[in-house]
């Protein structure tokens, strides 16, 4: 009743504004009431030391690891679900490696991206390692670029479902587009300049590029992502 009282006193674009509102409330509701039973479950951890960290999982889980993600469902197992712009429910110096996968593109840039490294820098022993796999701003910049989008559209509307991202016409740089928004999800591509300034800036030391690895990473991800190093300092 709310809804058609609405339809009928507003404008479109006001209507939108409101229920898109409502929706968000809702959506951060279920967030929260996640993220404290994960914090909950992460007493489990709390007397161990050299955790090694697995931040959103998806469903691309490792054994030994603590994985956590906010997704339960049939495409996700995490063992905590914890919303990573919030604290970390982990004791300083208690981790010796933390692995990000497709995250940190996700993590609203610079602010919040900033609190999740650090924190992440806290938890960490001296020494210990932190390393992530995102997309590659340069990789897919240069290669829509040196083929007119071709071959840049070929391999995203492969790995892409046409029903799962927004297009009209399959073109080129709708693909691209769909990279840099990802339906809204994406906040921030990174090229590695401005990656390694910005761990530096947080606290790691040693940042560099390095190899897939295929104990570490998924293979699907392979061809679009930039993999990258760093320490805490001793």
């Amino acid at each position: 009743m709310v809804r058609q009282l609405l339809k009928k006193t507003v404008s479109k674009p006001v209507y939108d504004a409101i229920t898109g509102s409502a929706k968000n409330l809702l959506a951060e509701y279920k967030i929260a009431a996640k993220h404290r039973k994960g914090v909950r479950s992460a007493s489990h951890y709390a007397s161990q030391k050299d955790l090694k960290l697995n931040l959103g999982c998806g469903k691309e889980t490792k054994q030994g690891w603590v994985n956590i993600d906010l997704r339960l469902d049939d495409k996700a197992e995490p063992d905590l679900t914890l919303d990573l712009r919030r604290p970390l429910p982990f004791a300083d110096q208690s981790c010796q490696i933390i692995y990000s996968e497709h995250l940190l593109e996700h993590v609203p840039y610079p602010d919040s991206a900033v609190q999740l490294v650090k924190e992440c820098l806290r938890v960490l022993k001296p020494g210990g390692m932190f390393s992530c796999g995102v997309p590659d701003l340069e990789w897919a910049t240069k290669c829509f670029c040196e083929t007119d989008g071709g071959e840049f559209a070929k391999w995203y509307w492969t790995v892409w479902d046409e029903g799962d991202v927004p297009n009209l016409f399959k073109e080129p740089a709708e693909a691209l587009n769909s990279l840099f928004r990802q339906n809204g999800e994406h906040q921030f591509l990174y090229d590695f300049p401005t990656m390694k300034k910005f761990l530096e800036h947080c606290g790691l030391e040693n940042v560099h590029r390095r190899e897939f690895d295929e104990k570490l990473d998924s293979e699907h991800r392979k061809l679009e992502s930039m993999y990258v190093e760093a320490t805490k300092p001793e």
